[in-house]
């Protein structure tokens, strides 16, 4: 039991790191919002799986501390591009394609009439959703071990690992966070929100809003069961 309760200690804090990883290169903070400042007791938690992240908006990393204590139910996080930064976006695209229609001779691509609709829809474009879920099952190589008839048959094979240790679990979990530190940073998202970061350190008289939006949920949403969201990558790991 205490192995277990050890293994799900692990597990809470790599969601948590995973949410900040996600969220710290998505969202901006908010104008005259204070960085979350950890206590200095805590200055050991910034360096768990061998990765320590810069700080993360204090109402954004609040959203996923409650995976510290609770990793029942999936981590899941929705990245949105807002309305305004859509139409922005697909205005910017089609004069784009209107240039590259002319000096080719043809006519200009379509895609942005999509970015277009949906941001005059009312809706922000969902982006990515990354789902992060803890499974819990028969440890790895216990089926012969654990399902014996007889009495002292349960110790029988000493070859047979019957459950993952504390060791193992964590060298795992750091190669997970830190591909996904790598990953969330090469993908067009991260792009927009570098892009945001520059405009919002130089124009400081009147920022413009920001272009991503964050939603952090505990389920997968109905229409997942059915079909995608468009143009929308779903990132799932489960550990």
């Amino acid at each position: 039991m205490a192995d277990r309760l050890t293994i799900e200690h692990y597990v809470g804090e790599a969601f948590v790191k995973c949410g900040h990883i996600i969220l710290g290169s998505r969202v901006l903070s908010a104008a005259g919002t204070p960085a979350q400042q950890r206590p200095a007791r805590d200055k050991r938690a910034g360096r768990w799986f061998l990765l320590e992240l810069d700080e993360v908006d204090r109402d954004v990393g609040r959203e996923v501390e409650a995976w510290r204590k609770d990793i029942s139910n999936p981590l899941v996080v929705e990245v949105y591009l807002t309305q305004q930064a859509a139409a922005s976006v697909a205005a910017a695209a089609a004069a784009a394609g209107t240039r590259a229609g002319s000096a080719a001779g043809s006519s200009p691509d379509g895609g942005a009439g999509a970015l277009e609709s949906l941001a005059a829809a009312g809706t922000d474009v969902l982006l990515e959703r990354w789902t992060l879920e803890f499974v819990r099952g028969p440890p790895l190589g216990s089926g012969s071990s654990m399902s014996g008839g007889g009495g002292g048959s349960s110790s029988g094979s000493s070859g047979t690992r019957t459950y993952l240790d504390e060791a193992s679990v964590y060298k795992r979990l750091i190669l997970l966070v830190r591909s996904l530190y790598s990953y969330s940073r090469i993908l067009p998202a991260y792009k927009l929100f570098r892009a945001a970061k520059r405009n919002a350190s130089s124009e400081q008289a009147q920022q413009p809003p920001p272009p991503i939006a964050c939603r952090v949920a505990r389920s997968l949403p109905r229409q997942m069961q059915v079909r995608a969201s468009w143009g929308t990558p779903h990132v799932q790991g489960r550990v």
